[in-house]
């Protein structure tokens, strides 16, 4: 009896140590388990915060890559672009030195997203492997962190493939739009009656058909007609008023040729130099004002920007200060040794720059009367100096077929562009002081911005150009040639316009006055031409003309002049 029992005893202890060694074992597996659980957890966790740090670290790269393109653009538009942002005048010429550098940070940094872009990937392919399997993931991360597989071409690959949206069906065209259409096919019709008339000396037809364009281009919004359309128009007006092969409306005009012309800050009066030793002083109906005599040939002038003085530089090296409402002479600088090309004053007024055949640039201060500094650098003699607007800053052009930028204040080489392959005749400045364009024998017009990078490359002359300036109100660049053309192109380099056969001779220099709607044009004969971009001003004299010369087919066409 008593074994029994004690077999019935050791029996129940085995199972008892069984349940409990059991017990303590799933215990043990279940604490593991929660263990590896807890560490899964925490991993997951640490990657969605990596994951967050690195979407917010890319996003960061990002923004100073955008930030670097946008100074390396630094004003990029089309048709006329914004304003780009202001530099710091002072530090404009660091900031050209310092392009080199600013490339290769921008690659730092596009290295560093790229390295960003491939943590992401990373991070990403972790997470999808966690939610598969919790175990299989512990080991899989930690063999992931060792490694630093390059996923560049992969990943960039996966970016750049996007579907292609399926293109929707054109909107029909309002039917606006084809009046505006019928209204350009009439205006463009009506100028080619006006230039066929024209072209046979049909004066009466061409001026009917002139004026007609003329009053349907007013009825249509200017921002919806095209540049050539309106240039093609006010060309028609401007020759049927001021005549078909003598557009001149200044009858004395000069004796010499004429090498440079200059509008009066209010744009109510212009001044001419000629190699017939004199500057003349007109209104911009033609009456003559006043002649400047001088003892040699006078390449050059320049209105003061207070209106009353002005600056005329001669071929015996001397430049005069004019009172020009009085004809007073008042002061005269010498330096140079020879032709004295250009003179231009600064924005305030306290100084003026000079370029000379000498091969120099000299800068005069007119509170002392005194040269203030020489720049030296060019291999020939300077034909033309053009002062930024918005700068310390100016450019000069030379027969050595360069052009040289210059800090005003120090007199500081700053850069030497080397893209013209013959002299230099002309250098001019945007308004705005965004762009500047450069002309010359090359017969090519160049379009630069305001860092000195070359943007466009204008061609159609076929000979010399020989002058160029901006219109801001019509947003265009005008050239004048040898090849006896004038010609509008477009800030895209694109040509608009060409009136070939302007005049009877080389033309010499161009200048629009500072609103932008009229241009002097001068030639080789001492002829000076006034052509209008007003519109409503061009209708006007059309009109009168039409009842002057032709009443009886004025009625229906103009209303009767006051």
């Amino acid at each position: 009896m008593s074994n029994r029992r004690m077999l019935l005893v050791g029996g129940i202890t085995i199972l008892i140590l069984a349940v409990l060694s059991y017990a303590i074992l799933t215990e043990l597996k279940a604490r593991d388990f929660k263990k590896e659980l807890q560490h899964a957890i925490e991993l997951n966790h640490d990657l969605k915060r990596g994951l967050d740090s690195t979407q917010a670290e890319q996003e960061r790269i990002q923004r100073l890559l955008e930030a670097y393109e946008k100074a390396e653009a630094y004003g990029e538009t089309s048709s006329i672009p914004s304003a780009p942002p202001q530099a710091d005048p002072r530090r404009l010429r660091q900031e050209i030195q310092a392009k080199a550098r600013l490339a290769a940070e921008k690659q730092q940094l596009q290295d560093s997203l790229q390295h960003v872009i491939q943590q992401k990937e990373l991070t990403a392919t972790e997470r999808d492997s966690l939610q598969q399997n919790i175990t299989a993931l512990v080991t899989e991360i930690d063999q992931l962190r060792q490694e630093k597989t390059v996923l560049e071409d992969s990943i960039l690959a996966m970016m750049e493939t996007k579907p292609e949206p399926t293109p929707e069906p054109p909107p029909p065209v309002p039917t606006s739009r084809i009046e505006h259409r019928k209204q350009i096919k009439q205006i463009q019709n009506l100028q080619n009656t006006a230039e066929t008339s024209l072209a046979t000396n049909d004066s009466l037809n061409a001026l009917i058909a002139s004026i007609q364009a003329g009053k349907q281009l007013q009825h249509i919004p200017e921002s919806t007609v095209n540049m050539t359309t309106r240039l093609n128009v006010l060309a028609s007006l401007n020759r049927v008023v001021f005549g078909q092969d003598k557009r001149r409306q200044f009858p004395q005009g000069h004796r010499g040729r004429i090498w440079d012309v200059a509008f009066s800050p209010d744009g109510k009066h212009l001044a001419t130099a000629a190699t017939d030793s004199t500057v003349k002083l007109w209104g911009t109906d033609g009456t003559w004002r006043r002649t400047l005599a001088h003892p040699v040939a006078v390449y050059s002038v320049a209105f003061h920007p207070g209106g009353q003085y002005l600056a005329s530089g001669s071929q015996d090296g001397s430049i005069r200060l004019w009172n020009w409402v009085t004809g007073a002479e008042d002061w005269v600088f010498r330096g140079h040794h020879g032709t004295v090309w250009d003179v231009v004053f600064s924005k305030d007024g306290q100084q003026l720059v000079s370029a000379g055949n000498d091969n120099t640039l000299r800068l005069w201060s007119l509170r002392s009367q005194e040269e203030v500094h020489v720049f030296r650098g060019h291999n020939g003699a300077v034909t033309q100096v053009a002062l930024s607007p918005t700068q310390p800053f100016l450019i000069s052009g030379s027969i050595d077929r360069t052009l040289k930028a210059w800090d005003i204040e120090d007199g500081t080489l700053m850069i030497t562009l080397k893209e013209h392959i013959a002299s230099v005749q002309d250098v001019v400045y945007h308004p705005s002081g965004n762009y500047f364009a450069s002309a010359g024998d090359g017969m090519v017009i160049n379009l630069w911005d305001r860092e000195a990078n070359l943007i466009h490359t204008l061609r159609g002359h076929e000979g010399s150009v020989r002058s160029i300036d901006f219109s801001l109100s019509e947003n265009v660049i005008a050239s004048a040639g040898a090849d006896r053309s004038l010609k509008f192109w477009n800030m895209d380099g694109e040509l608009l316009k060409s009136i070939d056969n302007f005049s009877e001779a080389e033309l010499t220099r161009i200048r629009f006055n500072p609103h932008g709607d009229l241009l002097a044009i001068t030639d080789a004969k001492g002829s000076i031409y006034i052509w209008s971009f007003d519109l409503d001003d061009m209708i006007k004299r059309a009109c009168q003309l039409l009842h002057q010369r032709y009443p009886e087919n004025a009625a229906g066409i103009c209303q009767p002049t006051p």
